[in-house]
């Protein structure tokens, strides 16, 4: 029965710095969201990183690192275009999984359509893996599922953003959206096609 005891108060005292630490990240992340900077990010950044080393797919300690309550928040303001915001997402993108790695990526495509050549910089900065970056920039906002239509022309809007980008150093990345999303109009053209 002692040996029950101490197991037990050990556990209640290892889930209560889980917690502690949780509620820690939880008040960076708000303060971070409140104010996307350089100063905010990287204090955010260094909390954050020794749990983001292991986030994996469905590791339940992702949720240390990118606390639940927090993600839509960020989603929103990658969406809206800001930079930092843009940057620590694709930081911690490996601790997404499911509909919020979804969330995630488009709203990295949603980035892309309001500044195009900052969000491959910061692609080519983070090394981000090409399936990832593939999908970030075919992915549509949910309100377009129904609209076959509209999802013909965010793709074709997003084909005329690549080819107004002259930058010889973001040329592969280029090429890369560009094939994968004239691939995504072929498809939904093919099955507009077939209505």
């Amino acid at each position: 029965m002692k040996h029950i005891t101490i197991i037990y108060l050990l556990v209640c005292i290892l889930c209560a710095g889980c917690v502690h630490a949780e509620r820690t990240v939880v008040g960076i992340w708000h303060a971070f969201l409140a104010d996307p900077n350089d100063n905010t990010m990287n204090t955010l950044v260094s909390s954050i990183s020794e749990y983001v080393s292991d986030c994996d797919w469905g590791n339940v300690n992702n949720y240390t690192a990118v606390p639940s309550d927090i993600r839509q928040n960020l989603f929103d303001s990658i969406a809206s275009g800001n930079n930092f915001s843009l940057r620590t997402g694709l930081l911690v993108e490996q601790c997404l999984d499911g509909g919020d790695l979804g969330d995630f990526r488009r709203s990295a495509g949603q980035f892309f359509e309001k500044k195009p050549v900052i969000f491959m910089q910061e692609i080519k900065r983070s090394s981000v893996p090409t399936a990832s970056y593939q999908s970030m920039v075919t992915m549509l906002p949910l309100t377009l599922v129904d609209d076959l239509n509209m999802q013909i022309k965010a793709i074709r809007f997003r084909i005329q953003l690549l080819k107004d980008i002259e930058l010889s150093e973001l040329e592969e990345l280029k090429d890369i959206a560009s094939k994968v999303l004239k691939d995504q109009e072929l498809k939904l053209t093919d099955l507009q096609n077939q209505i």
